[in-house]
């Protein structure tokens, strides 16, 4: 027999190779919509829980990649593109877990939530918590607001979005994002929105009856604000997520 296999063997064990391949996909592309209709499932029955609409949940589960397998030749692009899909699930899940873990570790600290109106004692002006750290994730030392303040840097942070007309009064020009030790600022109360230039809010909505702006479902997993609570198991692994 000749050392090189003819084109007839080379043709016959190529389709081999791309029927035994085309099964694997298939294979892929099967469990993988098992696992996201049994999150997805999971979802479901969380929601039913819910007293208001969840739209963190929703989107969630239009991440899943569910009922999208196709017998045709597009499998093996289709079982690259699921596999992918429910990798980056994996990664928002846990990403979020993760967040909502540290910040329920440092909770103990901290003084404001998100969607709080707070005031800076020095400057005077208002502004809505965006985010918070349980210590600066800078150095700090050397600025002029903490200067009378006893180690800064061990001190919670926020972000703040603040009051452009209260910028415009202290700073001579509206201000984007400020980042403020606990100790410099104080919750005040307001009966009417602040004039918020760079609050995104499709994000925040204005809540008249508390004063306050209210956070996405997802930053308030995040943050830990125990106001919503998810419950679900991964069909997989188990976890819970709480």
């Amino acid at each position: 027999m000749d050392e090189f296999s003819t084109d007839s063997q080379l043709d016959g064990d190529n389709k081999i190779m791309d029927d035994t391949m085309k099964h694997s996909f298939v294979a892929i592309v099967r469990g993988i919509e098992k696992i996201s209709k049994q999150l997805k499932d999971s979802f479901e029955r969380s929601m039913k829980g819910c007293h208001t609409k969840s739209s963190f949940l929703e989107n969630l589960m239009t991440d899943l990649p569910v009922d999208a397998l196709r017998y045709d030749a597009q499998v093996t692009s289709q079982a690259y593109f699921l596999t992918s899909a429910l990798y980056n699930f994996h990664v928002k899940i846990n990403s979020l877990l993760w967040s909502r873990k540290k910040h329920l570790e440092h909770k103990q600290k901290i003084k404001y939530n998100l969607g709080d109106i707070v005031r800076h004692k020095n400057y005077d002006y208002k502004g809505v918590v965006v985010a918070w750290d349980h210590k600066p994730s800078v150095d700090v030392r050397g600025w002029d607001g903490v200067q009378h303040i006893d180690n800064p840097q061990n001190q919670p942070f926020y972000h703040v979005v603040p009051d452009t007309n209260d910028c415009i009064r202290t700073f001579g020009a509206p201000r984007s994002f400020r980042y403020v030790c606990q100790e410099n600022l104080e919750q005040v109360d307001i009966s009417d929105e602040l004039e918020v230039d760079d609050l995104n809010l499709q994000e925040w909505k204005w809540d008249n009856k508390r004063g306050v702006y209210v956070p996405t479902v997802e930053m308030r997993v995040s943050f830990s604000i125990n106001r919503f609570i998810i419950f679900l198991i991964c069909p997989v692994t188990k976890t819970f997520f709480v």
